[in-house]
């Protein structure tokens, strides 16, 4: 009797050991299947919120751009714009440049150079939305876009370069707050039209030497009649197209002054 009661308690001990494990062995299944779905809907998550951060960035630029083409077309004094920085960092760039020239019989006869300051917010996920000139770019590791072109006029009857040159007197950086973004007219100028020159000039060069080289010499090749070659080692597109005495020629200049206010 002793004996199959030692039996019987034995086997109790190892089914009760049997079920321990097994509670165990469930609740690690259960808890890993809630970290794999934590994981995922976490992960799912930030993916919809550097998608919403990177559709923002945009339409905040889009504002700019339209802001600053109050400026530049509408003669407003100023404008500002809000942006809403968030995780992303707003900033300043380094300067570019953009030169015009105007040729008869390949000499220069007017040649007008800026340099400008680029506008950048980069966000979390590495992407940068960027007004540089009048147009607006998204860079990202694999490369970029133009979302918004320059406001160039090159036709055969018209040309009209207009300088945009932003500036600013420090360089500035924001992140993590709303800031406003202000853009003030220093100075507006013609500097060559029709009656520059006692002749026609015959040639427009337009040179741009920024990081974004690439993507100005895309859009010039595929939207314009400009015809151009690239320089990789000074990040410069340089582009030329044929005028006639019957274009009319016109290039401008445009001074905003930028400044972040919080």
């Amino acid at each position: 009797m002793r004996e199959r009661d030692r039996f019987g308690d034995a086997c109790d001990a190892d089914r009760g050991l049997s079920e321990v494990l097994g509670y165990v062995i469930i609740f690690g299944i259960v808890l890993s299947s809630v970290l794999l779905l934590s994981a995922s809907a976490t992960s799912t998550l930030e993916e919809i919120r550097d998608t919403e951060q990177g559709t923002n960035a945009e339409r905040a630029f889009d504002v700019l751009a339209d802001n600053m083409a109050a400026v530049y077309q509408r003669d407003s004094p100023s404008r500002a714009t809000e942006v809403d920085v968030g995780n992303s960092e707003l900033y300043f760039g380094d300067q570019t440049a953009i030169k015009v020239e105007l040729l008869e019989g390949g000499t220069v006869e007017e040649s007008y150079s800026e340099a400008i300051r680029p506008v950048v917010l980069r966000t979390a996920t590495d992407t940068k939305l960027v007004y540089e000139s009048g147009a607006v770019f998204r860079t990202e590791r694999e490369g970029g876009t133009m979302l918004l072109d320059p406001p160039l006029l090159l036709s055969e009857q018209r040309v009209h370069v207009p300088i945009i040159k932003t500036f600013t007197p420090s360089i500035q950086a924001v992140s993590g707050s709303t800031v406003l973004l202000r853009g003030k007219s220093t100075n507006r100028s013609v500097l060559f039209t029709p009656d520059t020159l006692a002749s026609g000039p015959n040639e427009l060069r337009l040179n741009v030497t920024s990081p974004r080289y690439e993507i100005w010499e895309r859009h010039f090749e595929e939207e314009t009649p400009l015809s151009c070659t690239t320089d990789p080692s000074t990040e410069t597109v340089s582009c030329n197209m044929a005028i006639t005495t019957d274009t009319t020629v016109y290039v401008s200049l445009q001074e905003i002054e930028l400044s972040l206010i919080r």
